[in-house]
């Protein structure tokens, strides 16, 4: 039927149903999940994760993983406070000097992947381990706080009205640029073409390695600029955190319908997969949860989306036969 048909070519399906029983599930157990406290609190949670899941899915589209963005989130804004907290340098100057080593780590992947043709996921697993240790081994393991006021860290996390905060616009922001560029220009379909069939991309004259690095410096940029924000919006920073959040954020892209093996992914679908992770971080806390009950449903889900989306996408083929 071609309403079926229709249905079945949404890729993101999955999360939308998702979401849904999420909502049903959460509200039944505590109506205050609808309440509009709760909806900041999973509108913050699901940017912060969100912005990095779309560096994450333009990457997987293009067939790579980056598995150091969680290091990076943590190093960035560990920098930044360093310098203007501790230094006392110009905070904007330092802002863009603690960016300055995401960029080089991106350019630094993305050149062993492509030109030692290293496996990305050995490559950012090893970055991860590097960037976290020096991390841990410069601050002695304590946090940075700050404890005055800057116009810069009100617009990069501060409140914007009713606890929901300018990550929420940031979020908005990057979606819109990574719809765009994905969906609308020539890169776009670069990247497609460079996860999908790379040989077939590099006989039609595709920059396949040039498209790859670009990826990799986005995706590490937005990890570090979203640990920047992280630091805005708590006025501090621990060295530990991020520990974990590569895996949330590939869950987001692989549960809006990104495929592992690079060709097929969606950033309204990563979106969506964000805030659906967003809504089970509130929903657990609400149920009085363990915190570790969280990693427990982000596996579970992960295996039923995959699960879920390869279904979808073999009846999809079967009825578009």
């Amino acid at each position: 039927m071609r309403w079926s048909r229709t249905l079945f070519s949404v890729k993101e399906l999955g999360v939308i149903g998702g979401i849904v029983l999420a909502a049903v599930i959460f509200t039944v157990l505590n109506p205050q999940f609808l309440s509009m406290t709760e909806a900041a609190s999973i509108i913050t949670s699901a940017a912060e994760i969100g912005i990095i899941a779309i560096g994450i899915t333009i990457l997987m589209i293009s067939g790579e993983f980056d598995l150091s963005v969680g290091s990076i989130y943590a190093l960035c804004p560990t920098i930044w406070a360093y310098l203007f907290v501790q230094q006392h340098w110009n905070i904007w100057l330092s802002l863009v000097c603690a960016l300055i080593p995401a960029a080089l780590t991106g350019l630094a992947n993305g050149l062993i992947v492509t030109r030692f043709h290293v496996n990305s996921f050995i490559v950012t697993l090893g970055t991860q381990m590097w960037w976290r240790g020096i991390v841990l081994v410069a601050t002695g393991g304590y946090p940075i706080s700050y404890f005055g006021s800057s116009k810069l860290m009100h617009v990069l996390g501060g409140e914007v009205a009713g606890g929901l905060h300018f990550t929420a616009v940031w979020f908005v922001v990057a979606a819109v640029l990574g719809w765009f560029v994905l969906n609308k220009t020539k890169f776009g379909n670069w990247c497609f073409a460079s996860g999908g069939k790379p040989d077939a991309a590099r006989a039609m004259g595709i920059p396949v390695t040039r498209v790859k690095v670009v990826n990799f410096c986005i995706s590490a940029l937005l990890a570090g600029l979203v640990g920047c924000m992280d630091l805005a919006r708590l006025n501090s920073v621990s060295p530990a955190q991020g520990q974990g959040l590569e895996l949330t954020v590939i869950v987001a892209a692989v549960i809006g319908g990104t495929a592992l093996a690079g060709g097929i992914g969606s950033v309204v679908g990563s979106c969506l997969g964000a805030l659906l992770m967003g809504m089970i971080t509130s929903g657990l806390i609400l149920m009085g949860a363990p915190s570790y009950w969280y990693t427990s449903f982000v596996g579970l889900i992960l295996i039923i989306a995959v699960m879920f989306n390869v279904r979808v996408s073999r009846i999809s083929k079967s009825r578009g036969a």
